[in-house]
């Protein structure tokens, strides 16, 4: 039994290799040749684990669910600001969305799942530390969003660090912009369909977060930066960030006139809060 035992893990360690050495054969920055990381990973997390990953508790996990196992605690091998780190970070991402996407077509266990959040935090973890770092982080701020919300389905980290990532990007370089140049530049960076422009107003939506509609506002004086609001929208109903001069920061979840805030809104401004300090004014704009 442990003669066949042993011959089915280390098949389970090569199909799992192979989804990494084929993710990390995208990239030519690996110390290593993409092959011998894979195999070099794999076998890391395997002898950090090896009950778990050998069916000993009833249950083998999905090789994506190894690889991606593998990945992430590959990253914590090498120094921030190491492009192999980057590297990894990426192509767990990929794994990650792989799943959020087609996660129904796999036959992911309770084990699988418990794996993967595991991984995601980690990622994510990871990708707020390598924002703007390094020459794979427009390709990482692409991924993030299509990765969902939590592998079981509720809100999580991920929405914070999206949304957080791409507020901080309008503030870089949108909302101390003159009113043609923003203009112009709101014009060149959305597609129509995702952007509204009037005299004193306008509001656009990332192709990639799509829950979420961007407003800008004009200054009331002309040295004052134009204000920002975030307003989420389908499982975010009822959530809005706020930001004034450029560094003040709220958000609150409350219900309007024909509707009501989701879980989703109020889950949200708590993870803000707990993530990043925003502070939650949901009690104060309720009787507004």
């Amino acid at each position: 039994m442990g003669l066949f035992s042993g011959i089915k893990s280390n098949y389970k360690k090569s199909e799992a290799a192979v989804v990494v050495q084929n993710l990390l054969e995208h990239y030519e920055l690996l110390d290593l040749g993409p092959s011998l990381m894979a195999n070099k990973l794999v076998a890391a997390i395997w002898e950090e684990k090896p009950d778990v990953f050998s069916g000993k508790f009833g249950q083998r996990p999905h090789k994506l669910t190894v690889a991606a196992a593998a990945l992430a605690n590959g990253i914590h091998l090498f120094e921030k600001n190491d492009l192999n780190r980057s590297v990894l970070a990426l192509s767990l991402g990929t794994i990650l969305s792989e799943i959020e996407v087609n996660g129904g077509l796999y036959p992911l266990n309770s084990l699988d799942r418990q794996l993967l959040e595991e991984a995601q935090a980690g990622f994510f973890k990871v990708a707020g530390e390598l924002d703007n770092m390094d020459i794979l982080g427009d390709e990482l701020s692409k991924i993030i969003p299509r990765i969902g919300f939590s592998v079981g389905g509720d809100v999580n980290d991920v929405a914070a660090v999206a949304l957080k990532k791409l507020t901080d990007m309008v503030l870089k370089k949108y909302v101390a912009l003159p009113h043609d140049q923003l203009t112009e530049a709101i014009s060149r960076d959305f597609d129509a369909r995702n952007r509204c422009i009037v005299t004193d107003y306008m509001h656009f939506v990332f192709a990639e977060l799509p829950e979420f509609q961007f407003n800008l506002g004009s200054p009331i004086r002309e040295d004052e930066c134009h204000d920002l609001s975030v307003i989420g929208r389908g499982k975010y109903v009822g959530f809005m960030l706020q930001v004034a001069n450029g560094s003040n920061w709220v958000c609150s979840a409350n219900d309007g006139i024909s509707y009501r805030a989701t879980s989703g809104a109020r889950k949200l401004v708590e993870l803000m809060n707990k993530k990043y300090g925003i502070s939650d004014f949901s009690d104060l704009f309720k009787d507004i």
